[in-house]
């Protein structure tokens, strides 16, 4: 077979499958994390009884302590669509009416999920938003600057 004929061969074999089915970790809705990601940061505070920040916040908004949650990416497109389309409703109704959907990652620290569309925290004036969400989609809590 010649080079030719076994690359068509591979890109014909990928037609008409969906993206998950495909052996690849590249999604189109699920960003990827940044360097020491702060996302995961904040996953690790809703896991920590000792985090004064997020236990302020789980008195406040009454987010149960989840010690024995573990934490993990979520890399499954059509969740990251769901958790994308959810926080751009969000920023179209308190930021702008014209907010595109665009990636976001996704976070689920036991049954909760922190959604951030990763847009940077660092400089002097950034602007970023986070949401955190149950598993019914409801959202608890956003926290953030700028935005």
């Amino acid at each position: 077979m010649t080079r030719v004929a076994l690359l068509l061969a591979v890109a014909w074999t990928g037609l008409g499958l969906p993206a998950r089915a495909q052996d690849s970790t590249a999604t189109h809705w699920c960003a990827q994390p940044r360097p020491q990601e702060p996302l995961l940061r904040d996953a690790r505070g809703l896991i920590a009884p000792a985090d004064s920040a997020w236990a302020r916040r789980r008195h406040v908004f009454r987010i149960p302590l989840i010690p024995d949650g573990k934490i993990v990416v979520i890399r499954d497109d059509r969740a990251c669509r769901e958790h994308a389309k959810a926080y751009g409703d969000k920023m179209r109704r308190v930021q702008d009416p014209s907010w595109a959907d665009r990636p976001v990652l996704v976070v689920q620290v036991g049954g909760l999920f922190l959604v951030d569309d990763v847009r940077s925290r660092d400089g002097e004036y950034p602007s970023w938003k986070a949401i955190l969400f149950d598993a019914k989609g409801r959202q608890l809590l956003e926290y953030g600057a700028g935005s």
